[in-house]
């Protein structure tokens, strides 16, 4: 069906280096960027429906809203990577991983994932992230759907000097939805800017940030029977956790990555990330539940 599998021929996820997917003993599989574009994929779990063996996950962020989750071979993983290194999930906490930034998403199946350290045996989810380029690109994208969904894109890069040693990319995405469902709306707010300092023909720096916001409605539904094995008489569209069940995340991640080439063979990397995620404007919780005389409707 998407015959662009078939042009990524290259993997790092799966040992770290720039090896050939054919030449690669692990399974490994990658949705490129193309795809992504083709599916107009603004959320991970939307991206990972092309990889076999993943399937969306329940939970509580997933289910409510509030956050990505997908199941590897009958396992759960609790964080993702980027670019290699590993992004800590506070759970409901950190709301959808966006995607203005990625170019491409692998994904290592099985027990080789210890490759990483403590992970789940099912697998990892590795989001590559798109680099500077030293020719000037600047796009827009808009986007629209149902529910007053609208979203809007800026993908600019280029370099900054005349002898293309220092270079940019910064990636912008604002998005806003709403759903059939009352009280329920999203908003999010992402920058990532990316700046990359050619020292010398061998050694490169390359500083990263990425800004992200996010306002999520929860939305617990209500039960579909009640004592008398009867559907409460209820519209679709009623929610019943309120009008304030909300969530404000923000997660801002911050880092480098240097490396010097010694000769065609051999070459050092060092990188360092740090995230910070603090919990704010939590709003109280309500769930709904019914009572056991099958007649009243409260929360709690």
């Amino acid at each position: 069906m998407w015959p662009v599998f078939r042009r990524l021929r290259n993997s790092s996820t799966a040992t770290k280096t720039d090896t050939p997917v054919m030449e690669t003993p692990f399974s490994i599989q990658v949705v490129p960027k193309q795809v992504l574009e083709d599916r107009q994929s603004v959320r991970l779990d939307k991206a990972l429906e092309n990889v076999s063996g993943v399937i969306p996950a329940g939970g509580v962020g997933a289910a409510y809203g509030q956050q990505n989750g997908w199941v590897i071979r009958g396992f759960v993983p609790q964080d993702y990577y980027r670019d290699g290194m590993r992004v800590p999930s506070i759970r409901i906490a950190d709301g959808f991983r966006e995607l203005a930034n990625i170019q491409k998403v692998e994904v290592l199946k099985g027990p080789a994932s210890i490759l990483y350290g403590r992970m789940e045996p099912g697998g990892i989810v590795n989001l590559v992230t798109k680099k500077t380029l030293d020719e000037p690109h600047t796009a827009v994208a808009r986007q629209f759907g149902s529910y007053g969904f609208y979203r809007t894109t800026i993908d600019s890069t280029g370099p900054i000097t005349d002898d293309k040693s220092l270079l940019y990319r910064v990636n912008l995405a604002y998005e806003n939805s709403g759903s059939y469902r009352d009280f329920v709306e999203h908003e999010r707010v992402f920058l990532a800017p990316n700046l990359r300092w050619n020292i010398s023909d061998r050694t490169s720096l390359d500083l990263h940030l990425e800004y992200q916001r996010s306002n999520n409605a929860t939305d617990y539904g209500f039960l579909a029977p009640n004592n008398n094995n009867r559907p409460f008489a209820l519209r679709n569209s009623l929610n019943l956790s309120g009008p304030n069940n909300n969530l404000d995340s923000e997660r801002i991640s911050f880092g480098f990555d240097w490396s010097h080439a010694f000769n065609d063979h051999w070459k050092i990397n060092h990188r360092f990330d740090i995230s910070y995620l603090p919990l704010s404007d939590l709003n109280p919780q309500f769930v709904p539940i019914g009572s056991r005389q099958g007649r009243t409707l409260c929360r709690s």
